[in-house]
């Protein structure tokens, strides 16, 4: 087949060509209009004559017939075939893939014979990757994944180079990396075997999300939008179970036309990484998983494994305390039933000077009060110095020498508490290096009111000023109290500021607090500060009573009662201790956002044709400065599989301290990951495990019918068509017509033929025997 059109050869004769119409003209007006004869015989006969003057003028032009056809095996067509398992999808009573197989493993069909006359024809297929196939044989349809997008872009990069004409595409059009778009003006002729068919009943997952907060016991909340086709309007059970025989579950109603979202709230038993399994199924078919019986085209995207991590090592807070107080009590005891929390607590139990100096004998600095006990020097403090305490220490080295001195020490800690201490219990460069505990290192910083908090302590003077979501300096006004407790706007939205689950019951709580008299007065907060909480008396004067900012890279609060323990007293037998609750969720804001010294992020990622896990692991040193000269080994524990995967994460070139390393799934479960990092000397300084789920079957029928739209997009942007599976005869008979990269042209010149000079010889005597027959001259 070829495509022609006709140009001048000559061009520039077009001046001849003209004058000779005009004369030729001019010649037949004057001789016709003399003859007397009908005008129809006058207009007849000069036409004849003028036409064969047109074609003796168009001579004078060199006429050209340019024709453009293929030549045969030059141009490549891909015919490119999905072999994943959404294929098995039921059009019109028959597996599409089966409808498929039929037209691809037959060589002898029509439109694959002539195919392969006019072209190069490459046969390839795809599911997780794209590979070349032998006559497509061997199509299963069991790939867990469709990487269309990325299977098309890889296989056009392959043949930039060479003469791609097109790409003839059999698949459902149900993509699993939609996250990449196909960028090609190769044109894409997907193959469909009807427009019109009916989506298979089916009910699945759609989207699963799942969030911890800072409430009591950190109760993780997943939920799950489950939506349906062809199912009209229907229950459905959504279970989800987990360690423990752990068990919870909804029954929703869900209909074509709208989502359900089931909800799950619960408190895992157990610290560390814990799996659990989502599965939703029609009311009427309770034993769908256990029998594999369900009226649904497929189970695969009715189950869904989810990941909780809740952290395997213990937050370590640091209190300091003025003076032993009730305050330090309540919190005490309301940390020790976090199994995720450690307060090491630094008490002052006497200050600097004693009350009393008891003269002692010369030379003696210890309190003479000591004399005679052993190991005075050792274990009994000088005159000059505070008599600290310290509690639930790691071992006696801990906190020895009172509060810490240098970044490696102090960092240790995620967040500090300073419960009525004045400033002058740190030195300046201690007061300093708290100020980077939270500006640099991230950590929390909870201030308490009291007789020597705030400015009352000092702290207006001294470089933590700057951390303090008020200001220190600016005197206020004194408010008479008692004081009642209230919530804020602000308050009210953050759900560790909450201890009820409804507002009706948080409003009841409020109520039953008791009123506060010890209060650290202040008037103005910095701007970006958040009050969360004020006090009020009887004559309806208010003042902030919790307030908080971020600060660097942490974050600092300020409470500004000093007799919250009050709160505790009220309680009876039959409440629950809402004042101990209030200390855990403060603390877990306190320590939320902290960064770890070994910190790993996942994130999902393409790689090549296949969905990697990303694993970021950022190494920090103990004054939590980037680490580079550092060793970063990855253990991952496969499905089904005894021995673990050992990878070497990369240092990256692009962040300090960062290291990268890349694993991809192949199988449905759960894998975890233990990430062990060796400083320069060899020891270990850090471990951490962090885990995640691989479901790609999931993905492969989030949808169970063809994906038109996505099929007449690829058509329309690349310049193809959709074809029919009845019409690919006709289709690959007209593939040769369209504008391929590799065309032969031929060229042959017009009025080189006889049958032009033919054709006006024929005008002049046509002409001539009809003057005769007339018995014109």
């Amino acid at each position: 087949m070829s495509i022609g059109s006709l140009v001048l050869g000559n061009p520039e004769n077009g001046w001849m060509a003209i004058i000779l119409l005009i004369v030729g003209m001019l010649s037949l007006i004057l001789n016709y209009t003399r003859i007397s004869r009908p005008r129809s015989s006058r207009i007849l006969l000069g036409g004849l004559k003028f036409m064969g003057l047109g074609l003796i003028a168009l001579c004078l032009l060199n006429p050209q017939w340019s024709a453009r056809q293929i030549t045969p095996g030059e141009n490549i067509v891909l015919v490119l075939a999905d072999k994943s398992a959404s294929m098995q999808i039921q059009q019109d009573g028959q597996p599409l893939g089966d409808a498929f197989r039929e037209q691809l493993a037959n060589p002898k069909q029509p439109w694959q014979v002539r195919l392969g006359q006019d072209f190069d024809v490459r046969h390839y297929e795809f599911g997780a990757r794209v590979a070349p196939s032998e006559a497509f044989l061997k199509l299963d349809f069991e790939d867990g994944r469709s990487q269309l997008n990325s299977t098309l872009n890889t296989l056009v990069k392959r043949y930039r180079q060479q003469p791609l004409a097109g790409i003839v595409l059999f698949t459902d059009g149900n993509a699993t990396d939609v996250m990449e778009s196909v960028e090609t003006e190769i044109p894409i002729f997907p193959v469909v075997l009807n427009n019109d068919v009916a989506s298979p009943k089916d009910v699945r997952i759609e989207q699963v999300s799942v969030s911890q907060t800072p409430f009591e016991d950190a109760p993780v909340t997943v939920q799950a939008t489950i939506t349906g086709t062809s199912i009209g309007s229907t229950k459905v059970v959504a279970t989800l179970t987990g360690p423990d025989d752990f068990k919870q579950s909804h029954v929703l109603d869900v209909s074509e036309e709208s989502q359900a979202t089931a909800r799950f709230q619960f408190s895992p038993k157990d610290a560390g990484i814990q799996f659990y399994e989502l599965m939703v199924h029609l009311a009427s078919e309770p034993n769908a998983f256990r029998d594999s019986m369900s009226s649904e085209y497929t189970l695969a995207n009715n189950r869904r494994l989810i990941v909780v991590d809740r952290g395997a090592e213990k937050h370590r807070i640091l209190y300091v305390g003025g003076r032993p107080n009730w305050e330090h009590k309540f919190m005490n005891r309301a940390l020790h039933e976090d199994e995720q929390v450690h307060l090491v607590s630094l008490i002052r139990i006497a200050r600097k000077e004693a009350k009393f100096d008891f003269r002692g004998r010369a030379g003696e600095s210890a309190n003479s009060l000591f004399r005679g006990f052993d190991d005075v020097d050792e274990e009994t403090e000088e005159y000059d110095q505070p008599v600290l305490k310290p509690i639930n220490v790691r071992d006696g080295k801990e906190l020895s020498d009172g509060f810490p001195q240098t970044k490696d020490v102090l960092y240790e800690y995620e967040a500090v508490i300073l419960d009525d201490v004045e400033a002058e219990f740190f030195t300046h460069d201690q007061m300093a290096l708290l100020d980077r505990f939270v500006a640099e290192r991230g950590g929390g910083l909870l201030m308490l009111g009291g007789r020597d908090s705030f400015r009352h302590g000092g702290w207006h003077k001294t470089p933590l000023r700057d951390a303090m979501p008020i200001y220190l300096d600016r005197p206020s006004q004194p408010v008479e109290g008692p004081f009642e407790w209230e919530l804020t706007r602000e308050g009210w939205l953050e759900p560790w500021m909450r201890l009820r689950d409804t507002e009706q019951n948080e409003n009841l709580r409020i109520s039953s607090m008791p009123k506060f008299s010890i209060f650290n007065q202040v008037d103005e907060l910095k701007p970006g500060a958040r009050q969360l909480a004020l006090l009020e008396n009887q004559y309806g004067d208010a003042a902030p009573a919790l307030v908080a900012q971020q600060y660097g890279k942490g974050r600092a609060a300020a409470l500004l009662i000093g007799d919250l323990w009050k709160w505790a007293l009220k309680r009876t037998n039959d409440d629950q201790d809402d004042l101990a609750k209030a200390w855990r969720q403060i603390t877990r804001w306190l320590i939320a956002d902290v960064p770890a010294q070994v910190q790993v992020d996942l994130d999902w990622t393409q790689l090549g044709q296949a969905e990697a896990v990303n694993l970021n692991i950022r190494v920090h040193d103990k004054k939590f400065q980037p680490q580079d000269n550092a060793s970063v080994q990855i253990q991952i524990a496969q499905p089904d599989q005894k021995k673990k995967l050992t990878l070497d994460a990369t240092p990256s070139l692009e962040e300090p301290g960062l290291f990268q390393a890349s694993y991809v799934p192949r199988k449905r479960g759960a894998y975890t990951a233990t990430v062990e990092v060796t400083n320069d000397q060899g020891i270990r300084s850090g471990n951490v495990e962090v885990g995640w789920t691989s479901d790609p079957t999931a993905a492969e029928f989030q949808k169970t019918a063809m994906n038109f739209s996505h099929l007449k997009d690829l058509a329309r942007k690349t310049g193809g068509q959709i074809v029919e599976l009845n019409q690919l005869d006709n289709f690959v008979a007209s593939l040769p017509l369209r504008d391929l990269p590799v065309m032969e042209v031929s060229t042959t010149s017009i009025w080189h033929t006889p049958i032009l000079l033919m054709v006006a010889l024929a005008c002049f005597a046509l002409e001539w025997g009809l003057r005769r027959w007339k018995g014109l001259p």
